[in-house]
């Protein structure tokens, strides 16, 4: 590792791709709850809504020409033989499970986007690199939802490290250390899908994690009022299936632009509401997060986030009181605790943080630490 490190992101959203770049110095902090005690100062002074250098250009019908243009553009903006470690966002899974986090990045078949269905992704950016003479450039992949969580988790941080209060009730009083917190993430837009930052560590097993497919269950007795519908991929009715922008079009004629619009009495966006609202309800209970971040299209409307907010509450609070279940309401603040996403390029930052902690551990990092260390900050 050198003492200036410079990095690149690519994140291939459905309509852009952003990608940015960064020169950073390590820096040491002594807080312990930190894996690698540092703080890459990725904020850009003079526009803190961006990244350092962030670009976009619109998507190409191909993921080949995606990751060709994406280079191509890295090289005309910095010396791309000087850049020691790349990382890419996009939809997944990925074939090979967690290595796409430390090594390989092949896009299962049959992906939501055709053009990323089997596509080598991790192949294809070490091959454009090569393009432009750098043969020894580290290559990471993460999903979408991975890097937003990342980058929100980045900004998250920075607030702690202000000394900003920020996150649940719980998290505030108990005051935990500098990264003993969880930053969940819900993106909610083309497909559905989420990720967790947890205590440092990226929250998955051999996969990515896959909440978009978990069973959505109207209330009981409104199944006509609170309608689903399943994605086609299994039988039974999922989140993706009922509330991504394809389904929505789809069974409810709903578009983006639709959903902007509607009002705060609308009975749609309390339908809408309610489905967000159980996804934030099974973040909560696999993993009891410090802040659940939504993102993405379907949760542009102005009213949503209040309907959220109160539709989690109804599903969360303990009815019987019964005291082998816990009144997870009581335990949080929940304008602190749901809220949106808070950086409109935290993908392409949560691939400048990764590849920042990829060239600390150097190509073959699985070798150089432990395993949990390895998919840690």
């Amino acid at each position: 590792m050198t003492d200036s490190q410079f990095l690149a992101g690519i994140f291939f959203a459905d309509d852009d791709v952003i990608w940015a770049t960064a020169s950073v110095t390590d820096r040491e902090f002594a807080y312990p709850g930190m894996v690698f005690r540092s703080n890459p100062d990725f904020i850009n002074k003079s526009d803190p809504q961006k990244p350092p250098h962030a670009q976009r250009f619109p998507s190409n019908p191909n993921a080949t020409d995606d990751v060709a243009e994406a280079v191509a553009r890295l090289a005309e903006s910095a010396d791309i033989s000087k850049i020691e470690a790349v990382t890419t966002a996009s939809i997944g899974p990925f074939q090979d499970g967690i290595s796409g986090l430390v090594a390989g990045g092949s896009i299962i078949s049959g992906a939501r986007l055709q053009k990323w269905s089997g596509f080598d992704l991790a192949g294809a950016v070490e091959s454009e690199f090569a393009k432009y003479g750098n043969d020894h450039v580290i290559v990471r992949c993460l999903t979408d939802a991975e890097a937003m969580v990342l980058g929100e988790h980045y900004h998250f941080r920075q607030f702690r490290l202000r000394g900003h209060t920020h996150g649940s009730k719980a998290y505030r009083e108990k005051e935990y250390k500098l990264g003993q917190d969880t930053v969940a993430y819900i993106l909610l837009d083309s497909g559905v899908g989420g990720a967790v930052f947890q205590r440092n560590y990226f929250k998955r097993g051999e996969a990515s994690l896959e909440i978009g497919h978990t069973v959505a269950y109207p209330p009981p007795g409104l199944e006509d009022k609170y309608p689903v519908a399943n994605c086609g991929a299994h039988y039974l009715p999922c989140l993706e299936g009922t509330i991504s922008l394809p389904a929505l079009k789809e069974f409810w004629h709903l578009t983006a632009e639709d959903i902007r619009s509607l009002g705060s009495d609308s009975e749609t966006l309390r339908w809408l509401s309610f489905y967000i609202a159980q996804a934030v309800h099974h973040m909560t209970l696999f993993f009891t997060p410090t802040v659940v971040l939504l993102g993405g299209r379907v949760v542009s409307n102005p009213h949503i986030l209040e309907h959220t907010r109160t539709m989690y509450e109804d599903l969360m609070k303990n009815e019987r009181g019964n005291q082998l279940y816990p009144d997870y309401k009581a335990q949080y603040d929940r304008e602190e605790y749901i809220k949106l996403w808070s950086r409109p390029d935290a993908g392409v930052l949560g691939c400048l943080c990764w590849s920042f902690r990829s060239a600390r551990h150097g190509k073959d990092g699985r070798k150089n630490v432990g395993y949990l260390a390895e998919v840690g900050w």
